[in-house]
């Protein structure tokens, strides 16, 4: 462990950092710049960036639609209209790939006799992904997966040797339970998505039409909509696996091997899944 921590990179960002932009910050440029372009450490999405450039008196600057740059990933242009002399907040909400939000400020100066500084009226520049909301969304996806997945092998691995060693013995019981909590697994997985895009998207929620098409946008929304699949493909092998097996044989017939295969394949897939939507598997150096 520790040399495995000495091998890695020597510093890492948690979430989306904000690297360079033009203009600098508190920096004084000499003519009304073009756009205002923000580089960060990893590629954001524009669809979900939010930023805005306003005067002293706080009128919008911004001219169009937040863009990525043709040129570099993870650099976004806002374009501006021709700003006078003058001081300038630029106040920005962008989305990490893990689908948490960041947010941040500053100002620029345009010269060359842009005057003192005004008292700018900065938004709350904190936001959290753990809201009740999306706690209890998270939770219920985890815990049903893992209940689905550990169901599943004390169904087919640790309880069926049981019913030919001891009379009496059901697994009907362990059976019921794992679809229970496989149909909530296939069911709180796309609401748990729904629920973040429009949290982080700053939408309704019943606002599916315009939030359907941002769901896979963010490697979050692609990565735990893979999970559904996941989730899917081991539901139509687990329900194989368990038509073909018998208990009362000591043997499992080829068939039943491979369905069972199959189904802890899509399972060990599901449970990969919320470590590939994060940053471990998206940012450099991974």
């Amino acid at each position: 462990m520790v040399l495995t921590a000495l091998a890695a990179p020597g510093a890492a960002w948690a979430h989306a950092a904000l690297l360079k932009t033009f203009p600098a910050a508190s920096a004084e440029v000499n003519t009304p710049p073009p756009h205002v372009r923000l580089t960060y450490s990893e590629a954001v999405e524009p669809r979900f960036a939010i930023v805005s450039v306003t005067n002293a008196a706080a009128d919008q600057q911004v001219d169009g639609a937040v863009r990525r740059s043709a040129t570099n990933p993870d650099e976004l242009l806002v374009p501006l209209k021709r700003v006078p002399e003058g001081w300038y907040l630029v106040f920005w909400r962008v989305i990490s790939v893990d689908g948490h939000p960041v947010r941040g400020a500053f100002t620029f100066k345009v010269g060359p006799n842009p005057g003192p500084p005004p008292r700018f009226v900065i938004p709350s520049l904190s936001e959290t992904a753990a809201t009740p909301n999306l706690l209890v969304a998270r939770w219920v996806t985890f815990l049903s997966i893992m209940a689905a997945v550990g169901l599943f092998v004390l169904r087919l691995a640790i309880a069926r040797p049981l019913v030919s060693r001891v009379s009496g013995t059901r697994l009907r019981a362990v059976s019921i339970a794992f679809w229970i909590a496989l149909g909530v697994a296939l069911v709180a997985t796309p609401v748990y998505v729904l629920l973040a895009t429009s949290e982080f998207a700053l939408r309704s929620v019943w606002a599916i039409g315009d939030l359907v098409p941002l769901l896979r946008v963010s490697a979050f929304g692609r990565g735990f909509l893979d999970i559904e699949i996941a989730l899917a493909l081991f539901a139509l092998a687990a329900a194989a696996a368990l038509w073909l097996d018998r208990p009362e044989r000591p043997v499992r017939s080829v068939a039943a091997l491979l369905a069972l295969l199959g189904a802890l394949m899509a399972a060990a897939a599901a449970l990969i899944g919320p470590a590939a939507a994060g940053h471990a598997a998206q940012t450099s150096p991974r």
